[in-house]
């Protein structure tokens, strides 16, 4: 990881910011433009788009890149990062070609359309967090818990939660607090450094983040 972006990201994490944005590129349905214009108007300093990404794209991630240089020049007071939410693959690969991988600032880690196996799971996150690979990116770990609440075993498993997040956080990955999806559980939130933790929103439209900004998450 290059030094002077990792110390940027922690800057602009001190700042008012939206972590954690989707856009009509893919499951959202606000522009980046909109986003950034609200963003603009709220006082806030800095946006992280975090678009959702996998090795065969099925939008133009090239015209995503370019729109954010644009919001740039419009918005030239406005902290804009380039992002890529990526899932892990069976084995502890992410689901990202390395021409996309060269184009982001922040690399994002979920689990979406994950095999029903626990101990695959444990495995392949641990694995994608001890890997040099994507030691060069900053590296946040999205909605964390979100496979185990879909297999109904999070009540049950809040101790392997805890162990996977040491896990990440010990191999210098971010941890987000997902807002929209109140993960991890608040009972185990203090578990997790402070100076790993990303607060997130979720976004996938400004008319969320209208709510969400006056109504907080509880």
């Amino acid at each position: 990881m290059k030094a002077n972006l990792l110390a940027k990201f922690k800057i602009c994490l001190n700042k008012r910011h939206i972590f954690h944005i989707h856009t009509n590129h893919t499951d959202g349905s606000s522009t980046i433009e909109e986003y950034c214009s609200f963003a603009v108007h709220n006082g806030l300093e800095a946006v992280f788009f975090t678009e959702h990404v996998r090795k065969q794209l099925e939008y133009d991630f090239d015209k995503y890149i370019a729109e954010i240089r644009e919001a740039r020049e419009q918005f030239p007071r406005l902290d804009i990062w380039t992002g890529a939410e990526a899932k892990i693959l069976p084995g502890g690969d992410l689901d990202i070609s390395d021409e996309v991988l060269s184009k982001i600032q922040i690399l994002c880690v979920a689990c979406h359309s994950f095999p029903s196996d626990l101990g695959l799971y444990c495995d392949s996150l641990k694995k994608v967090f001890s890997n040099g690979r994507w030691e060069k990116y900053v590296r946040v770990w999205v909605h964390p818990g979100l496979f185990l609440r879909n297999l109904n075993v999070l009540d049950r498993e809040t101790g392997l939660l805890e162990e996977l997040i040491h896990s990440a956080a010990q191999n210098g990955a971010f941890i987000e607090h997902n807002l929209r999806k109140n993960l991890p559980p608040e009972r185990i939130m203090e578990s997790i450094p402070q100076q790993n933790l990303v607060m997130g929103w979720d976004a996938h439209s400004v008319k969320f983040l209208r709510k969400a900004i006056k109504e907080p998450p509880c």
